[in-house]
């Protein structure tokens, strides 16, 4: 697979650095990468001719007339959800306001080798991670195969008779299950209990409106106060993924 990256900066010499040690890593792990540069973000919306152009995009946050998270908010209306956003600024400061756009991680400047092979090393593990399926078997006679990442939210519709709901993007699957034996299952793919009969995909959460979240798609669940947060901490620490190398 050759893995598509974009970079978008004002400056032309933090571009050629990045490109850099982009180039630098893909020949010290054999992996093919098609580096793509843009200085602002109207050219890189201008390449960006549908969802999964790019793969990943190293975004800079203070650029003039179109900065980079009002680009990644286009980007994002592109229904382009898959993209691995990663901010990169001289300025903590944004890094609340960037979370609207759900980006993979914020790096702030100066930019390293080190860094690179940090991050690149997590968003390669990722995709391949992305790969991991879940077969579900909806009744005595059919199977779905599903991607994991796509699952917004499960629910108990029938705990009597043990029946789950799995909600995605614009449909549902119901099958047989216990929603306790699922939540120990997904514990490591970020999914977590929100609310009693509720498991929630941390990484659709969109913002969280006092006692429901808001998910991707605009749907609302309930949180318990007793879960909120754990919920909070995780959603900020996994998803946003801030490390500090």
């Amino acid at each position: 697979m050759i893995l598509k990256i974009a970079m978008c900066d004002d400056d032309k010499t933090e571009l050629t650095s990045l490109y850099s040690y982009l180039n630098t890593y893909q020949m010290m792990n054999n992996i093919d990468f098609q580096l793509a540069s843009f200085c602002d973000g109207k050219a890189l919306l201008d390449a960006y001719s549908k969802p999964g152009t790019f793969h990943v995009l190293f975004l800079d946050v203070e650029m003039p007339e179109l900065n980079g998270i009002k680009t990644a908010e286009l980007i994002r209306k592109m229904k382009d959800r898959r993209v691995m956003i990663v901010f990169v600024s001289h300025y903590p400061k944004y890094m609340q306001e960037s979370f609207s756009v759900h980006p993979y991680y914020y790096m702030q400047k100066p930019v390293s080798q080190e860094k690179i092979i940090h991050l690149m090393n997590n968003i390669i593990q990722d995709i391949e991670d992305e790969k991991v399926l879940r077969t579900l078997i909806q009744d005595d006679h059919s199977e779905e195969t599903i991607n994991l990442k796509d699952v917004l939210y499960i629910e108990t519709t029938d705990a009597k008779h043990e029946l789950i709901r799995f909600h995605f993007e614009s449909r549902c699957i119901t099958t047989r299950g216990i929603l306790t034996k699922w939540e120990k299952e997904l514990a490591e793919y970020n999914f977590l209990l929100c609310h009693r009969g509720f498991l929630v995909n941390l990484i659709h959460i969109h913002f969280f409106d006092q006692k429901e979240l808001v998910l991707s798609n605009g749907e609302r669940i309930p949180m318990s106060r007793k879960n909120e947060k754990k919920l909070r901490d995780l959603y900020l620490n996994r998803v946003v993924i801030l490390k500090n190398y």
